[in-house]
């Protein structure tokens, strides 16, 4: 009798983002929505055929990372594409993703601090609202 694997921890994640994103759609222009649509697709893809815990396949995948790394380099391109495609009422929700990403960075890292200063100079808080 074949029992059932879940998904290993990595895949689980990739299947919220993808869903997470493909909630974001509607908010893209219509001429980025196919392309975008096909990239959360292939991650999604990735995520699939799970292997028996002790197969070949299971530890060359663990080892190398390799549908792992593919997975999450498609939803890091989908993200861009909905940044760049996204209309005015996508912004507040892609504030607030940026945001919760910037809360968990050290307070030090460069990375916040370009962001929040960015913030404090672009953006009126009312169009957030």
């Amino acid at each position: 009798m074949a029992s059932i694997v879940p998904k290993p921890s990595w895949a689980q994640e990739v299947s919220a983002r993808v869903v997470r994103l493909r909630d974001r759609l509607s908010g893209v222009d219509e001429s980025a929505q196919v392309r975008i649509a096909e990239l959360i697709t292939q991650a999604d893809k990735l995520t699939e055929g799970s292997a028996r815990l002790l197969t070949w396949r299971r530890v060359v995948d663990w080892w190398y990372g390799s549908r792992l790394e593919e997975a999450w380099s498609l939803l890091h391109e989908a993200e861009l594409l909905i940044i760049d495609g996204s209309t005015r009422s996508l912004f507040p929700a892609l504030v607030e993703d940026a945001v919760q990403h910037a809360a968990i960075l050290d307070q030090t890292d460069p990375a916040r601090v370009r962001f929040t200063d960015w913030c404090t100079q672009n953006i009126n808080m009312a169009d957030v609202a």
